[in-house]
């Protein structure tokens, strides 16, 4: 045996030490607490499991946030319990030299929780509630720390963008599922009622976020549908906008419908100039604007003048698309000119995460139902919440991970069109936030770091893919008419694409290990 291969031998034992140890310590624990020992049982079997499972579960339990329970005041979802294995396996599993590096953007949003916890211990009204809500922050700020460490190489990204955009088709679909049910059956499961018509929530706690959700995955689509991408065919793509497009109709969202406007604007007006444009794609959605326009037109053209019917719910909403004279727009505005005066009293750090509630009670019909306010409004209750060091912070944050550079509009690179639809994706989100904020939840957080991990794969690509010249045998090696990457005229990147098919190290055995411990990027 060399000496290479007992030194071998001798790290991976070194590494199974702690494993024995922890082992008879959860067997003492399972002794003497059950209920524990099971729990740090559990987490060990999810921890050891597959980061792509691990990873499903994650964006599953996100997008399934109806279901919660609380824990000393604070509403905490599945998702925030798979989060645990997902960072012990990222952090302590995964290989240091395959992860992406710690840039500046992740130090503003790092910095952006300590002004949360700051404000909150200095002037909350109650410091514990604050406080424990600002956790809720921290644990989405560690969701999108996790996701941008462990999607570390393009293998990774392409399975982890197409488990989250079928999960948000899945939860549109269910929504739109439940919204027949319950015209057709009456059942209830997926939908609010008592108000104007039967808003879809399909899985979501509320048909906010189910608009918010649903907007920001059509939108995805859309640009998939206009690219080139190894992601969906274009077929696929287009089923998946109709499916989330449906549901973001359904939810009554009116934030939700503005907020896609928009992004459906901006996606037209700031372009990529790398690929050639599918026509049809641009035919076909251009048609379908200008049908969904007529028949809005047409449906408010001839809606009786009842407009509590549930069977106009939609008119309904569109009517009062920018009415903030009365109902829940005026609720929404008149909390933020109070949040606003009140701003004043801590303008650098804020009054502390969510306090707004301890200090104003929400507007009820009923005073049993009393509870306190919130700001919808993701940009005004930050303001409220941290301060301008607070809002100035997120906003850095945000812009650094959704400007539009040039290299994600020229890039020739696979990646870029992932890193682009993603981009849209959350700027969609963003904007929704205006009226429908749900950063506490932990699918926005999700997305941020497919984000983040998007653009910097796309950078790595583009950067290794001018290092390497064009040659004929580049333009023939990935089997697509014309080389390159895929399109007609070639890239000269055949060999580049065919190299980074496999992980950048992430997968591979740590050196001199015969048995391939930490495999799959662990």
């Amino acid at each position: 045996m060399s000496f290479r291969q007992r030194r071998s031998g001798s790290q991976e034992a070194i590494l199974l030490m702690p494993a024995a140890a922890g082992s008879a310590g959860m067997g003492v624990v399972a002794a003497q607490a059950p209920l524990v020992g099971a729990g740090a049982g559990a987490l060990t079997i999810l921890t050891l499991m597959p980061w792509r499972l691990l990873f499903v579960l994650m964006t599953g339990a996100a997008i399934l946030n109806r279901f919660r329970f609380d824990v000393a005041g604070v509403t905490l979802q599945p998702a925030h319990l798979i989060l645990v294995p997902v960072l012990l396996r990222v952090l302590l599993f995964m290989r240091s030299d395959a992860r992406p590096r710690w840039r500046w953007p992740e130090t503003v949003i790092v910095l952006f929780i300590a002004v949360q916890f700051t404000s909150s211990y200095l002037f909350a009204e109650v410091r514990l509630r604050s406080l424990l809500v600002a956790g809720l922050l921290l644990l989405g700020v560690l969701a999108y720390l996790a996701v941008y460490f462990g999607v570390c190489d393009r293998r990774r990204l392409i399975f982890a963008a197409r488990a989250l955009l079928i999960a948000a088709m899945a939860n549109s679909a269910i929504a739109l599922l439940a919204v027949a049910a319950y015209y057709t059956v009456g059942s209830t499961f997926g939908v609010s009622v008592g108000g104007i018509g039967a808003p879809a929530a399909g899985l979501a706690a509320e048909y906010n976020i189910l608009g918010s959700m649903s907007a920001s995955a059509a939108l995805a689509f859309v640009v998939l549908m206009r690219e080139d991408n190894p992601l969906f065919p274009r077929r696929y793509s287009l089923l998946g906008f109709w499916l989330c497009t449906g549901a973001l109709v359904a939810s009554l969202t009116r934030g939700a419908w503005i907020a896609f406007a928009v992004g459906l604007l901006a996606s037209l007006l700031i372009r990529r100039r790398a690929t050639r444009r599918n026509r049809l794609a641009q035919i076909g959605l251009t048609s379908l604007a200008l049908g969904v326009g007529v028949l809005g037109l047409f449906q408010i053209a001839v809606a009786p003048s009842d407009v509590s019917s549930p069977d106009n719910a939609v008119v309904v909403r569109a009517q009062r698309l920018l009415l903030f004279s009365e109902g829940s727009g005026q609720n929404r505005v008149s909390e933020w000119q109070t949040a606003l005066r009140e701003v004043p009293k801590s303008p650098i750090l804020g009054l502390g995460t969510n306090s707004y509630g301890q200090r104003h009670a929400a507007p009820k019909k009923r005073p049993s139902e009393a509870k306190g306010a919130y700001i919808g409004n993701l940009y005004i209750r930050t303001l409220y919440d941290s301060g301008v060091v607070g809002l100035v912070l997120l906003l850095t944050f945000l812009v650094a991970v959704l400007w539009p550079k040039r290299i994600f509009r020229v890039s020739r690179g696979d990646i870029a069109p992932v890193a682009w639809a993603l981009m849209f994706m959350y700027f969609t989100m963003g904007v929704a936030f205006v009226a429908t904020d749900a950063s506490f939840q932990l699918w926005p957080w999700i997305v941020l770091g497919m984000t983040r991990a998007a653009r910097s794969l796309t950078v790595r690509q583009d950067s290794m893919g001018r290092a390497l010249p064009a040659t004929d045998g580049d333009r023939a090696g990935n089997g697509h008419r014309g080389g390159g990457n895929g399109h007609r005229g070639g890239s000269g990147n055949g060999k580049l694409l065919e190299a980074l098919k496999q992980d950048a190290g992430a997968e591979q055995p740590w050196p001199g290990s015969r048995s391939g411990l930490r495999h799959d990027g662990f």
